[in-house]
């Protein structure tokens, strides 16, 4: 009996892959490259996620970008795979929970540090070792700075926030101290 491979079998096995060959960070950079190729091209863009052109034509054309960006050919062959079993489209439309799906399976994790000034290289390294120590796992961390928290961090991690501002501080004491 023949199953019909899901999007998330596609990923699974994609993962699988990048495990065994050691390379599942170039391949999430192939495809962080490559959906930045498709989302910044409407002509691309248009053949591969439309049911108007034949595989063959959208093979082709995975192919040529592959071959422009130097993607690994189990990248490549992945995108073809979802070409084939008509799993593009959905491919686009989660690619931002396909990636972070991989960086999570590779261990790492995204958070972002909002302070109200700009950080020195030991304090980003500081909160990276902690942040690992606190998840086990390495943290890509992106900063912002937001003068308007007067001081202290806000780190996203997810869906959880963790604001220890001096702005949110204040803010609490306020509701305190107002009746």
């Amino acid at each position: 009996m023949a199953t019909i491979a899901t999007l998330k079998d596609l990923v699974d096995a994609l993962t699988e892959t990048g495990f065994e060959n050691n390379n599942l960070e170039t391949i999430i950079t192939d495809l962080k490259t490559f959906f930045n190729v498709v989302s910044t091209n409407l002509e691309i863009k248009n053949v591969l996620g439309t049911s108007a052109f034949e595989v063959d034509e959208k093979s082709h054309v995975i192919s040529d970008i592959s071959g422009k960006v130097n993607l690994l050919n189990e990248t490549k062959n992945f995108l073809i795979l979802a070409v084939e079993l008509d799993k593009f489209s959905r491919l686009l439309s989660k690619q931002d929970e396909i990636i972070r799906r991989l960086e999570q399976s590779a261990g790492k994790l995204k958070a972002e540090i909002v302070s109200a000034g700009s950080m020195s290289e030991t304090d980003l390294n500081r909160i990276k070792d902690s942040l690992y120590k606190a998840t086990g796992r390495n943290v890509e961390l992106t900063v912002n700075v937001d003068p308007s928290i007067i001081g202290g961090l806000i780190t996203i991690i997810g869906d959880k926030v963790f604001d220890n501002s001096i702005k949110t501080q204040l803010e609490k004491i306020q509701g305190v101290l107002t009746p």
